[in-house]
């Protein structure tokens, strides 16, 4: 192995770890409000899309139709979603998230950013962590 490719293991072990532990806060979340973490996604892809078809949810979740419509189910009965038809076709269903789901995410997020330890960043390396995580998600 080359070092180049030893350094972007050792990123993605740190990347990792950093997931570990967002993922250790999005769970006791997700508990503390009577979710379960996929639903928590589920919310979040919405809170970010507004609305999604059920069909490109489950893709996106990578997960069954099946899996999408128990959650969705939930969700709903919480008052966190709503779901319609479409006029168009009487089989897809459209989602949308609610003030409250909104809500549950948008205090969601400032959580984790507590948790993965940001506040040891100095302002200058969180806008270079920023721009490099922007580079690799693009």
């Amino acid at each position: 192995m080359n070092h180049i490719m030893l350094d972007e293991l050792d990123i993605c072990q740190k990347f990792l770890a950093v997931w570990s532990r967002i993922k250790n806060n999005i769970e006791q979340y997700a508990t503390d409000n009577n979710l379960t973490m996929q639903q928590i996604f589920v919310l979040y892809h919405l809170c970010n899309q507004d609305q999604i078809l059920m069909g490109t949810l489950a893709k996106t979740l990578h997960c069954d139709a099946s899996n999408v419509t128990g959650m969705v189910d939930r969700l709903q009965s919480g008052g966190f979603i709503t779901r319609t038809e479409m006029p168009t076709d009487r089989r897809a269903r459209q989602l949308k998230i609610t003030p409250k789901g909104r809500a549950l995410i948008e205090k969601l997020i400032p959580r984790l950013a507590d948790d993965v330890g940001f506040e040891q960043l100095s302002t200058t390396e969180t806008t270079v962590l920023h721009s490099f995580l922007d580079k690799i998600l693009a």
